[in-house]
């Protein structure tokens, strides 16, 4: 298969064993009873214990993250993961979670890491917020101007030429794009224009290939940010910024609710420091205090996910990456109390083993279960 990475640059590779099905597809095809479940649930807790003991939370639990491999449920995707300062060494530095350079989804955050803003009265709060992400909210309307078919498009063009960039650069001698002769404005499997015909030089002619591809604009149409790019590779960069932007700011923005006269905010921050102008990048203007990684944060999407086993539906409503879909939400995950938790887990929750344990664990912080341990303890 074509791949845009230089494999030949790195000196080690991790090699993950193939899975069969991961816990949202088991969960959906294979519909596992109670004894079963139990069994599926004691599997990620015993892993999630084995992590937390190593001071490593996982920091996205969630079921597209747990997958089968043979018999034995296994997490992978720990690019959201986070250290902890190990008991016996105090001088550690300190992790905070919700860092931009970690993805993470909202539907399974803790309400700890969600916070509110009145906008009556601390409408300057948000003015700040604003400030403080203003270069990735940019980045996130300039993709809001092109259209679905124009970003899968561009993506896959990009990827080709980068392809044939690498291959010419490693291979010492001029890219060739040979393709026919057909007036067609459609792309190919590679993503160029097939009535482009020998482009000699991809760097001299991809700004030609991408206009052929869009099809109903141009280059100079495209978003300021990505029309100024003088190479290919300089595109390349911008265009994988621009789509990290666009993604983490969904994540992220305030969520505006007008009946309530507030906004709901993650708390979360920028820990990339590239990404924002000096002058914007001091956390102590966003309108919270940072919440430190723990392991409380995994406990409580370890609740979240027996919840759904359980009950076949989710906690909040989700879309299909486990982000929260509307507003009302995350109004409620900031409200969350024990009385709304025993309502919620007492009328959708069959089994009075996880009642017990979801009320031990889908609580506000202070109630919630602390360890691991103490939640594998529990007879469920």
């Amino acid at each position: 298969n074509e791949c845009s990475y230089d494999l030949f640059r790195y000196k080690y590779a991790l090699v993950l064993t193939g899975a069969d099905r991961d816990l949202a597809e088991i969960h959906l095809h294979e519909s596992p009873e109670i004894l079963q479940i139990r069994d599926y649930m004691s599997q990620v807790g015993n892993a999630l214990q084995k992590l937390h003991e190593q001071r490593v939370i996982h920091g996205d639990l969630r079921m597209a993250n747990i997958v089968r491999i043979r018999s034995q449920l296994t997490l992978i995707d720990l690019d959201s993961s986070y250290s902890l300062v190990t008991r016996h060494h105090r001088g550690g530095r300190v992790e905070y979670y919700g860092g931009s350079s970690h993805k993470f989804s909202s539907g399974i955050l803790p309400p700890e890491l969600i916070t509110r803003v009145d906008l009556s009265s601390q409408k300057i709060l948000l003015e700040r917020v604003e400030r403080y992400w203003k270069n990735i909210s940019d980045d996130a309307k300039a993709m809001a101007l092109l259209t679905p078919d124009d970003i899968s498009t561009i993506t896959s063009v990009v990827k080709n030429l980068m392809a044939n960039f690498n291959t010419a650069n490693s291979a010492t001698s001029t890219t060739k794009v040979i393709a026919t002769n057909s007036s067609s404005q459609n792309t190919n499997d590679r993503g160029i224009p097939p009535n482009i015909t020998c482009l000699e030089d991809v760097n001299q002619d991809w700004k030609d290939i991408l206009s052929m591809a869009l099809i109903t604009i141009s280059f100079d149409d495209l978003p300021m940010a990505l029309s100024c790019c003088h190479t290919i590779v300089e595109f390349s960069k911008v265009w994988s910024r621009l789509l990290l932007n666009a993604e983490l700011w969904d994540r992220i923005r305030p969520r505006i609710h007008k009946e309530e006269g507030c906004a709901y905010l993650v708390k979360a921050f920028n820990d990339c420091e590239k990404n924002l102008p000096e002058q914007n990048n001091n956390v102590s203007i966003l309108p919270f205090n940072r919440v430190q990684a723990s392991e409380c944060i995994d406990i409580w999407a370890f609740g979240v996910l027996i919840f759904s086993m359980c009950s076949k539906c989710t906690l909040f409503p989700v879309d299909h990456e486990d982000n929260l879909t509307d507003v009302e939400s995350y109004a409620q995950l900031f409200n969350w109390d024990k009385r709304t938790a025993e309502k919620m887990i007492l009328e959708k929750v069959a089994d009075p083993l996880a009642q017990d344990l979801l009320l031990r664990i889908l609580v506000p912080v202070e109630e919630r279960l602390r360890t691991m341990d103490e939640v594998l303890c529990h007879p469920f």
